[in-house]
């Protein structure tokens, strides 16, 4: 694709009622918040245990952490995949060896319900948990709103990165936290009012810098144009006759589809099949193949 024809990024949507970020004095709840799910999938292989597992070790920990100090940490659980109420479920077989006290002290069955929180809520509150996902342990989507409210982002420990992560600076623009020290970080920061907001300030510089939907549109813009000068795309791509030469060699013409974008929280992804009298088919219109 030719980058000059990446549609402009719309304008990031504020989250209600949500314009204005307060300031660190107005946040009146001094709790790290986190709401979030389980994911309770079974790891049967020692691979499983990063990919499947690490997320529900991380949020257990935290589930921990709150009932160590629950003046400090408000972390629960407001769904468990499959249904019914949000409980610690046994130790991942797969886990044995490699994660030790893989629910933190907490026994199999224990209670980890919490209230549901609103997304009001979040601006009330001085500090922001991140944990891995549940599903990988990895990428969280609770990420993409937490730099943007200003407050503190205490990012709980994992072994992986994403790609604007070099520009995180620990106790500078957020602090990486776990189960024995989230609650004392925040204690700390309590004594310390003006560091925490130096630092909810600078961290959401990563969202307004990186993070941004006008941010995350030109990062994609800046790569596609790198990958297509170091693949000398042009030579091809610039060159109509000479592209459709390219694509009837190599793609599948009369079996292509298209994807849709889509304003849905669904995994299911909207497409449909390119016609091939469409005039902007890759291959060019059928008319024009003989």
């Amino acid at each position: 694709p030719h980058p000059r024809n990446i549609p402009p990024a719309a304008a990031p949507r504020p989250a209600p009622n949500a314009s204005a970020v307060p300031a660190q004095a107005e946040r009146t709840r001094a709790t790290a918040l986190w709401r979030g799910s389980l994911n309770t999938r079974t790891a049967t292989q020692p691979s499983d245990c990063y990919f499947r597992s690490y997320g529900d070790h991380a949020r257990i920990a935290a589930f921990s952490a709150t009932r160590d100090a629950p003046k400090l940490v408000n972390a629960s659980c407001v769904k468990q995949h499959g249904g019914g109420e949000c409980v610690v479920p046994p130790a991942p077989p797969a886990c044995r060896g490699l994660i030790r006290n893989f629910n933190s002290g907490l026994k199999p069955g224990d209670a980890v319900t919490g209230a549901r929180a609103e997304i009001l809520d979040y601006p009330r509150h001085r500090y922001l948990l991140n944990l891995p996902g549940g599903f990988t342990g990895s990428y969280s989507k609770n990420g993409n709103h937490v730099w943007r409210t200003g407050a503190v982002v205490l990012w709980w420990v994992a072994p992986f990165v994403e790609w604007y992560h070099p520009a995180l600076q620990d106790f500078s623009n957020y602090i990486v936290v776990a189960r024995r020290s989230v609650g004392p970080i925040v204690q700390a920061l309590e004594r310390n009012p003006a560091a925490a907001a130096a630092i909810g300030r600078r961290g959401k510089q990563i969202h307004d810098e990186l993070l941004c939907g006008a941010c995350l549109a030109r990062w994609l813009k800046t790569v596609l144009e790198t990958v297509r000068r170091e693949l000398k795309f042009d030579e091809i791509l610039d060159d109509e006759a000479e592209a459709v030469r390219f694509f009837r060699k190599h793609l599948p013409c009369d079996d292509l589809v298209e994807v849709l974008p889509a304003l849905t929280t669904t995994m299911q992804m909207q497409w449909h099949k390119v016609s091939s009298d469409d005039e902007g088919h890759p291959c060019g219109p059928r008319r024009s193949r003989r």
